[in-house]
């Protein structure tokens, strides 16, 4: 995308559905277990732990991210665990560089 004064912005990417859905998931599990433990009102508090719930989903989403490359069974060695990484990032570079054109 282009300014008006020529500049190139790059866009951002969307978030995947799997991501979405997780955070909402962690809102939801927040927002029942206040409910199945309180009766109280439907209020700040409601809105507070479902705000967190939404973080612990988006933590374990990062989480997830990072340690998923690590930890599979393809790789063997350090090295082939590093070569991994390097191809899924090359992946992804390349991926959001042809989203932005």
């Amino acid at each position: 995308m282009l300014l008006p004064d020529g500049r190139q912005v790059r866009a951002l990417p969307l978030p995947s559905p799997t991501s979405v859905a997780v955070t909402l998931a962690g809102a939801a599990v927040a927002l029942i277990l206040w409910r199945g433990s309180s009766r109280a009102a439907i209020g700040r508090t409601a809105v507070l732990l479902g705000l967190g719930g939404l973080n612990l989903g988006l933590t374990a989403l990062a989480l997830y991210r990072v340690l998923y490359p690590l930890l599979r069974e393809q790789a063997t060695t350090s090295a082939e665990r590093r070569a991994c990484i390097e191809e899924e990032l090359r992946a992804r570079l390349a991926a959001a560089t042809e989203t932005t054109e």
